[in-house]
């Protein structure tokens, strides 16, 4: 067991290119497991300050990975779109058609306009476009409740 003096961290001082290691030159005031240490060294205030900005560290990074797949969501979006029509507004254009559209066919009391039969085709979205149509009004409505801002 040492006795109170120094703190018992090594630390490394530069000198010129190089450089060497020696004690820290602090007053030691927190006694852990026989050694002392000083306010900044002490084990548990390093384990704190490291836990802190761990969590401050993925927090950032949660919030980086899920701006990028975002992005990646939209790029993935409007694959095939030239940039004027994006600029024109062609996929706002698109969404409000596809919300008329199901509009439409809700209106008309359960009669497909694309297969002239009486029932919706949920099962078969080759026949009968409205269920994909209604999914992806949805799927905007949610998406923009979620994310009032776009970013």
């Amino acid at each position: 067991m040492t006795t109170q003096g120094q703190c018992a961290k090594a630390v490394w001082h530069p000198v010129g290119s190089w450089g060497h290691s020696a004690g820290c030159t602090r007053n030691a005031t927190i006694e852990r497991n026989g050694k002392w240490w000083c306010w900044q060294h002490d084990p548990e205030a390093v384990k704190k300050r490291r836990e802190k900005r761990d969590a401050e560290g993925d927090a950032e990074h949660d919030a980086k990975m899920a701006r990028w797949r975002r992005e990646a969501a939209a790029m993935a979006a409007v694959e095939g779109f030239s940039t004027e029509a994006l600029e024109a507004g062609v996929v706002a254009d698109l969404l409000a058609a596809c919300e008329r559209v199901a509009r439409m066919w809700q209106s008309g009391e359960g009669y497909c306009h694309w297969c002239g039969g009486l029932s919706r085709h949920d099962d078969d979205p080759d026949i009968c476009p409205l269920p994909l149509l209604e999914m992806v009004v949805a799927k905007t409505k949610t998406e923009s409740e979620e994310d009032p801002n776009g970013a």
